[in-house]
C-alpha cells in the first residue's frame, strides 16, 4: 500500500499538530478523542497507538520517509495523522453539537474516526383492533409487533406502545410501553447484540400485555375512528418522528358509519361528520406516519353481507382521505405485515419492486 502525496501531507499536518501536545502519543490521542467527543457530542472510534508511536519514534512521518514503511505502519499512521488534523479543524472551526447534521461532523464520520450514531429514534404506536371478525388475531398481532420492534431496535431511544381497541372510547388504551436502551458499546457486533437483546426482551414483554384483550371475547363494535383518534391526542411527549401501525379490517361499526354491511358514505360528507364530532379533527395527525396491518376484508359473520374489492378499495379511499385530511404525512395500506422505510422487510421488499 502507499499513499497519495495529498494523503501524505495531511498526514504530516497532522502529526505535526499532534506534536505540539505534551504527553506520548498515546496520551495525545486520548487527550484529542476527549476534547472532540465533548466539543461535537460524538462517539469516538476505538484508536490503538502501536508501539512504534507511543515510543515517540514519528519524526520519520513528519519530515516524510525516504523509504516505504511496512503495511501494517502505514495504515496506522495514516489513521491517526488524519485523526489529528481532523480533530483539529473540527474543534477549532466547531460542529454541530448532538445533531450529527454539521459538515464538519459528517466529514470526521466520513474519515472513520467519529462513529455513525445511526438511524433517528422513532416512536411507535401499535394498535389492536380485537373486534369481532378483525384481522388482529394472535398471530397477526404478533408478526406485525415483531417487525415494529426489530425495525424500533436499530434506532436507539426509540419508543414503543402498545394499545387495545376498546367498545367504546375509554375502553382504548395503552397496556404495555418499551423504550429502546442507549447503547454504551461501540462495533457492530456489540450493536448486533444490543438489538437482539431488546427484541427479545420486548417481544416477551408484549406477548404477555396482549394476553388479556387477545384472549377476552371479540367486541361488537369497532369504533376505529374514535380510537386513532384517542391515540393520535395522547401525544408523542418523546419529539420522535412518529408511527401509528393498526391492525384491523378496517370496517368501522359505530355511530359514524357500518363498514361491514351498511352503505359507505361520501368521503367528503364522511369527513365532514368527522371534524363536527372533533374526530381525527385537522392537525390531529399532522407528521403521523399512518400504516394499517392485515387490511382485508373477509367474510362478515357467517356471509351476513356481500364482500367485494370495489367495497374494499371504497373503505381505503374512506380512511385514507380522513387521515390525510387530518394531517398525516403518509397512510399505507398492508395485506399483511407493515412495510416500514430503511427497515429490514422493507429494503427487501423495495428491491423485489425495483
Amino acid at each position: 500500500m502507499d499513499l497519495s502525496l495529498l494523503e501524505r501531507e495531511f498526514m504530516r499536518i497532522g502529526f505535526q499538530i499532534g506534536r505540539s501536545d505534551p504527553g506520548n502519543w498515546k496520551e495525545v490521542v486520548q487527550h484529542r478523542k476527549g476534547a472532540l467527543a465533548k466539543a461535537c457530542g460524538v462517539r469516538i472510534k476505538k484508536i490503538k497507538v502501536p508501539g512504534f508511536l507511543a515510543q515517540g519514534e514519528v519524526n520519520h512521518l513528519i519530515t516524510g520517509p525516504q523509504e516505504p514503511l511496512p503495511a501494517h505502519m502505514l495504515e496506522t499512521s495514516r489513521k491517526i495523522g488524519l485523526f489529528f488534523l481532523a480533530a483539529s479543524i473540527v474543534l477549532l472551526a466547531g460542529c454541530s453539537k448532538g445533531s450529527g447534521l454539521g459538515p464538519l461532523t459528517t466529514t470526521c464520520r466520513a474519515l472513520r474516526i467519529c462513529e455513525d450514531p445511526g438511524p433517528s429514534p422513532i416512536a411507535v404506536d401499535l394498535v389492536c383492533d380485537g373486534s369481532r371478525g378483525s384481522t388482529c388475531s394472535p398471530r397477526n398481532y404478533q408478526s406485525t409487533m415483531e417487525v415494529a420492534l426489530r425495525w424500533a431496535s436499530s434506532r436507539p431511544g426509540s419508543v414503543v406502545r402498545l394499545w387495545a381497541l376498546g367498545n367504546t372510547l375509554g375502553d382504548t388504551v395503552i397496556v404495555g410501553e418499551q423504550h429502546v436502551p442507549k447503547r454504551t458499546k461501540s462495533g457492530s457486533k456489540a450493536r448486533r447484540a444490543a438489538e437482539r437483546r431488546f427484541f427479545d426482551t420486548a417481544k416477551e414483554y408484549f406477548l404477555k400485555s396482549a394476553e388479556p384483550f387477545l384472549g377476552s371475547p371479540a367486541k361488537r363494535r369497532s369504533p376505529l375512528l374514535e380510537g386513532l383518534s384517542k391515540v393520535a391526542v395522547a401525544g408523542n411527549q418523546s419529539g420522535y418522528e412518529r408511527h401509528i401501525v393498526i391492525v384491523t379490517d378496517g370496517r368501522e361499526y359505530s355511530d359514524f358509519g357500518d363498514f361491514e354491511c351498511g352503505s359507505l358514505p361520501n368521503p367528503g360528507h364522511f369527513v365532514g361528520q368527522l371534524h363536527e364530532k372533533s374526530v381525527l379533527s385537522p392537525g390531529m395527525l399532522a407528521g403521523n406516519h399512518i400504516y394499517f396491518s392485515f387490511f382485508t376484508m373477509g367474510e362478515v359473520d357467517r356471509r351476513r353481507c356481500r364482500v367485494s374489492m370495489d367495497r374494499e378499495l371504497r373503505t381505503q379511499n374512506l380512511w385514507r382521505t380522513a387521515c390525510t385530511r387530518a394531517g398525516a404525512f403518509k397512510v399505507q395500506f398492508n395485506s399483511g405485515i407493515p412495510r416500514f422505510e430503511g427497515s429490514p422487510e422493507g429494503s427487501k421488499q423495495e428491491e423485489r419492486e425495483q
